[in-house]
């Protein structure tokens, strides 16, 4: 007799953790909210990639994003707005100050939220403007032939991953 409560008891915790999700932890490899994926050519030979050394900074931060030699750079969006001002620096080392160019980039685009899981919540997904439209998703200052971006090419205007390059600059 005294057995049936104990059993009773095993039984209720055996069938509350089947109840339990195991996947109670956001996996490192799920998919997060992407950033903005820029990849840096030759403007003379365009199929080819060219390194670059340049800082980046967003427009109201004083947080600034060092690139060291790499053709390939991760530019975060904002999650609670429509645009962002992102300032490239290139050569910002250099003992030329002729060599030391700023381009600043304004990228316009639209959020949407999708649900990821219940572990990971949501992440956010963007799509820059004027896919199909007159405006590229983005404006710039200076512009050529001051600006050190000769060439902006928007390849992709929905960013959802970062496996492909969404925007490639021509340098």
């Amino acid at each position: 007799m005294k057995k049936i409560p104990a059993l009773i008891a095993l039984a209720f915790m055996a069938l509350g953790s089947a109840n339990c999700e195991r996947d109670d932890l956001c996996s490192e490899s799920t998919p997060t909210t992407p950033r903005l994926f820029m990849e840096f050519h030759n403007i003379d030979v365009t199929a080819d990639l060219k390194p670059v050394t340049l800082d980046m900074r967003e427009i109201n931060s004083d947080d600034t994003l060092r690139v060291t030699a790499q053709s390939k750079v991760y530019v975060p969006l904002k999650t609670d707005a429509d645009t962002v001002t992102w300032i490239f620096t290139i050569n910002p080392e250099s003992s030329d100050p002729n060599l030391i160019r700023t381009d600043t980039i304004i990228f316009n685009y639209t959020r949407n939220n999708v649900y990821v899981s219940r572990a990971c919540g949501y992440k956010t997904v963007f799509t820059l403007n004027g896919n199909g439209g007159p405006a590229p998703g983005y404006q710039r200052t200076p512009l050529p032939p001051l600006a050190w971006m000769r060439t902006i090419i928007v390849d992709d205007y929905n960013i959802e991953f970062e496996t492909d390059a969404h925007i490639r600059v021509l340098w």
